[in-house]
């Protein structure tokens, strides 16, 4: 939260400090994060907007994704896409995109913290990931989709099931009151017993709003509760090295007995 605009950084705090010699100053990062994770309803109506805008960059990567495109040529494409649909979409005044584009034997790197679009060709029946990042007026939505430029094998076909059944299962076990953590488990057990266990290299999701990566975690060792009004990303994936990745990434809402899918584009390959 500390790299946040309008967070108060040193030069803020040592102002205070001395336009109120006697005043203290109590961190209200804890107190604010607690709340944050909670969302109103006009909040969760913003995550909504938000999701539909990064639909219109998904899109575009479908349109440009052809062999001999660039990964980077692609990533531009959504992201332009984004900015030009998204601003006055219902009153939509600020939007931007931030695509990461990998394809091939590279979207088995996907999993790492640090994503890049280079200047790979794509090449037919490449898998294609895009990892999107979407802003609007404030709230974040954080989704991935997994595209085949041509026929799917039947080993793409295969994973793709995989991942697709592992985020089902985790966000039909979603309820106001699951732990975190059981939720990661039932998505990693799901790949698992698909035999792909080894290849799914990172946490099942994080929640998102006013920034893409906030609590609640779900991990396996997350400690934390899931409540009514977070919302939060699902996200399994397969990264088999040399071969290639598969990730699908939904953004979702919990409730009392369920959770609800914020996103809803289509998970076709």
């Amino acid at each position: 939260m500390g790299g946040e605009a309008r967070y108060p950084g040193a030069p803020a705090l040592n102002m205070l400090r001395e336009a109120l010699p006697n005043a203290t100053l109590e961190d209200a990062k804890p107190a604010l994060t607690q709340l944050r994770m909670r969302k109103t309803s006009l909040e969760i109506e913003m995550l909504r907007k938000t999701n539909e805008i990064a639909g219109f960059g998904f899109d575009a990567a479908r349109e440009a994704l052809e062999p001999e495109t660039k990964e980077s040529e692609v990533a531009a494409e959504v992201e332009a896409r984004i900015q030009k649909e998204g601003v006055g979409y219902k009153d939509t005044e600020r939007t931007r995109g931030f695509a990461f584009v990998m394809s091939g034997p590279s979207s088995a790197n996907s999993w790492r913290p640090f994503c890049i679009s280079t200047d790979r060709k794509i090449k037919n029946q490449d898998m294609v990931l895009v990892e999107l990042d979407t802003y609007a007026d404030g709230y974040w939505s954080d989704l991935t989709r997994t595209f085949v430029v041509g026929e799917p094998s039947t080993k793409q076909h295969e994973v793709w099931d995989t991942v697709l059944l592992a985020e089902q299962r985790a966000i039909d076990a979603i309820y106001g009151g699951a732990k975190a953590s059981e939720i990661d488990a039932i998505a990693r057990s799901s790949i698992e017993e698909k035999g792909y266990g080894k290849y799914f290299l990172h946490q099942i999701g994080h929640g998102v709003g006013l920034a893409f990566h906030e609590p609640p975690t779900l991990h396996p060792a997350s400690k934390d509760i899931l409540l009514p009004g977070m919302t939060h990303a699902v996200e399994p994936s397969i990264c088999i090295p040399g071969w290639g990745g598969m990730r699908v990434e939904d953004n979702v809402l919990v409730a009392e007995k369920k959770a609800f899918y914020l996103s809803d584009y289509d998970r076709g390959l």
